[in-house]
């Protein structure tokens, strides 16, 4: 089990205060506290467990903005992971009220890794935005054309039924 605590802890934590749903954030808590009590590798795993347990998940905000904001004080094992999961994958969640949760979480973020938000998430947040910012030009542009061939359509089949 040892080889695979990098990723294995870092993974339950991410799932335990960022999933949508609160049965996951529940279910990777207690995995989180299973490992922690049978295999007891999982870095600062003990203060973690007091943090983020069944009822403190309960709640979505108190879970992205105050439970992640305190595991990563406690330990800056997850820190980097949580900043990458959040600027990577979850603020491009299809829920708008997700992503307004992860700039937020982000926000919180910002002083405790700074040189991270620096060279990493900020070049490809713009890079990110820049994409998007082309994507709906695009798309707009597709649907105005579609507009205007689905009316020329219609004009000339009103055309032919004179």
């Amino acid at each position: 089990m040892t080889p695979h605590v990098a990723q294995l802890a870092p993974a339950l934590i991410i799932t335990s205060v960022f999933d949508r749903e609160i049965n996951c954030r529940r279910a990777a808590s207690a995995a989180f506290q299973e490992n922690v009590g049978r295999q007891g590798k999982f870095p600062d795993g003990i203060d973690i467990i007091q943090l983020a347990d069944y009822f403190s998940l309960g709640n979505r905000n108190d879970a992205y903005l105050k439970i992640s904001v305190a595991i990563a004080k406690i330990s800056q094992f997850y820190t980097r992971k949580m900043i990458d999961h959040l600027a990577t994958i979850k603020l491009f969640h299809w829920d708008i009220g997700l992503r307004a949760l992860t700039s937020l979480a982000l926000r919180n973020f910002v002083e405790m890794d700074r040189e991270h938000f620096i060279d990493s998430i900020l070049p490809s947040l713009v890079t990110n935005a820049l994409n998007m910012r082309f994507l709906k030009i695009f798309f707009r542009f597709e649907r105005a054309q579609s507009r205007r061939i689905s009316t020329l359509g219609m004009e000339a089949s009103w055309v032919l039924l004179r």
